[in-house]
C-alpha cells in the first residue's frame, strides 16, 4: 500500500507488525506511533492488516512505512484464517522477516500459524491488548489458548492482565513482559476548551461529561447514560459528550431519548484532533466492563481530565489504585451517578484529580519511554533467532 516506502539502511532488523484492523481503535493507534518512534538504524517495520487497510493504515503507509493487507472480512470464518496464515507465512518469507510482533487476538492466532507455516521460523512476540476472550467467540478464545504457547514472549499491557494469563492458562511468568501503553504528553497536555463547549451548546453552568470510544456493548455506555438520567433527575447541571463510532450508535441515541435526556447527550462520532476536545470535559467517564490500558483514558489523563472509571482490567493499575481517579464498579449505574454526582460537587476534587492523572502519565506512560522499552525487549530477543 505504501507508495514510497522508506530504504532500510543495511543491518536493520526486518519487523512486521500484524493487527487485525488498521481503522480507528486504542490498538490501531499503539501501532501507528510505535512504527513511527522506532529507530530506523536498528529496525525495518512493515505492517500487516488482516482486514482492508483503515485509516490509521492510511497513515502508516503515508508516512513511509509499508502496509499489507490480507483483505480478510471483519469476522472470517476458520478456513479464511487457515488461508491468511499460509498468505502471511509467504509474505514473512518474502521480507526476511526476524521478527513478528501480533496484536489483538485473530492477528495473534493468524500470526502464530503463520509463523510455524515458514522454513526459518521468525521470533514471534504475542501483544495481549485486552483481557482474555471476554467479547471474543468461543472458537477465536479456544484457537487462542491453542496458540499462545507457541509465542517466544507475550507482552500484556497492564499487570492485571500478566496475573490472568498466569492463572488462567499457566503460562511462565517470565514468558510475559508488561508494557504499558504511552501517550504523547507534549501534545496531549491541558489548554483551553472552551472553543469546544460553544460548539456543544450546552448551558454555561453544564458539568461535561466526556467519553471517548467505539460505541460497542463493551464500552457500558448504556450505564453511562443512565447514569446520567439519574443525576440530572437530582438536579445535577450534568451533560455529556460521546466521540467514537460503532454498532451501538442508534441504540445508544435511541435510549438517550427513552430516558429524557437526548438535549444533554452529544454524539459527535469520530474526531481526529482529540488533544483539542478534552481540555472541554470537566470529568473523563470509562465505564467500560473490560478495558486493559486504554488510550483514551492515558490522553484524558494527560489533558488533565478528572476521572471517573470502572474498576476493571490494567484501569486500577493507571489510577493508582484510585489516586488518580475515581474507580466504581462495572454495570452500576447507581454508583456511578454518585461518582458523578460527586465531581459536579467538587471542583476542587476535580481540579486535583486532574493534577495528579497528568503527573502520573508524564511519570509513567510517555510514549518514548514505551518506544524504548519495545526495542530493548527485540534485542534481547534477537541473538536467539535462528539463521
Amino acid at each position: 500500500m505504501s507508495a514510497h516506502p522508506r530504504p532500510a539502511p543495511a543491518g536493520c532488523v526486518p519487523l512486521l507488525y500484524v493487527i487485525t484492523t488498521t481503522d480507528f481503535g486504542g490498538t490501531e493507534s499503539f501501532v501507528e506511533h510505535l512504527v513511527a518512534g522506532l529507530d530506523r538504524r536498528r529496525f525495518s517495520p512493515l505492517v500487516c492488516s488482516l482486514c482492508p487497510p483503515g485509516r490509521a493504515g492510511q497513515r502508516i503507509a503515508g508516512a513511509g512505512v509499508p502496509v499489507e493487507s490480507l483483505g480478510m472480512a471483519a469476522r472470517p470464518r476458520p478456513r479464511q484464517l487457515l488461508v491468511g496464515a499460509w498468505r502471511l507465512a509467504r509474505l514473512i518469507e518474502r521480507r526476511q522477516v526476524a521478527l513478528v510482533h501480533a496484536l489483538l487476538y485473530r492477528a495473534n492466532v493468524v500470526a502464530a500459524a503463520a509463523c510455524r507455516l515458514t522454513r526459518n521460523r521468525p521470533l514471534l512476540i504475542w501483544g495481549q491488548h485486552s483481557q482474555i476472550a471476554t467479547s471474543e467467540s468461543w472458537w477465536a478464545a479456544t484457537a487462542a489458548r491453542w496458540t499462545r504457547p507457541g509465542a517466544d514472549r507475550i507482552v500484556a499491557v497492564a499487570s492485571a492482565i500478566k496475573d490472568s494469563l498466569a492463572a488462567a492458562e499457566r503460562i511462565p511468568r517470565d514468558r510475559i513482559a508488561v508494557i504499558g501503553n504511552g501517550v504523547e504528553a507534549e501534545r496531549f497536555r491541558p489548554g483551553d476548551g472552551r472553543a469546544w463547549r460553544v460548539r456543544l451548546g450546552f448551558a454555561a453552568e453544564s458539568v461535561v461529561v466526556g467519553a471517548v470510544g467505539r460505541l460497542a456493548p463493551e464500552k457500558g455506555l448504556r450505564f453511562l447514560l443512565e447514569a446520567l438520567a439519574l443525576g440530572r433527575a437530582r438536579g445535577l447541571p450534568l451533560a455529556l459528550v460521546l466521540v467514537g463510532e460503532g454498532p451501538d450508535r442508534a441504540g445508544l441515541e435511541r435510549q438517550a431519548e427513552r430516558l429524557g435526556i437526548a438535549a444533554h447527550v452529544r454524539f459527535l462520532g469520530f474526531q481526529r484532533q482529540l488533544e483539542t476536545l478534552y481540555p472541554a470535559f470537566d470529568v473523563f467517564a470509562m465505564p467500560s466492563l473490560e478495558e486493559a490500558s486504554p488510550m483514551a483514558l492515558l490522553e484524558a489523563m494527560a489533558c488533565g481530565c478528572a476521572v471517573v472509571a470502572s474498576a476493571v482490567g490494567g484501569v486500577p493499575e493507571i489510577l493508582a489504585g484510585g489516586r488518580a481517579g475515581l474507580l466504581v464498579e462495572p454495570a452500576a449505574p447507581g454508583e456511578l451517578a454518585r461518582a458523578l454526582a460527586q465531581l459536579a460537587a467538587e471542583p476542587e476534587l476535580r481540579r486535583h484529580l486532574a493534577a495528579v492523572a497528568r503527573a502520573r502519565i508524564v511519570a509513567g506512560y510517555d510514549l518514548p519511554a514505551m518506544i524504548r522499552r519495545h526495542e530493548q525487549l527485540y534485542l534481547s530477543l534477537l541473538p536467539a533467532a535462528g539463521p
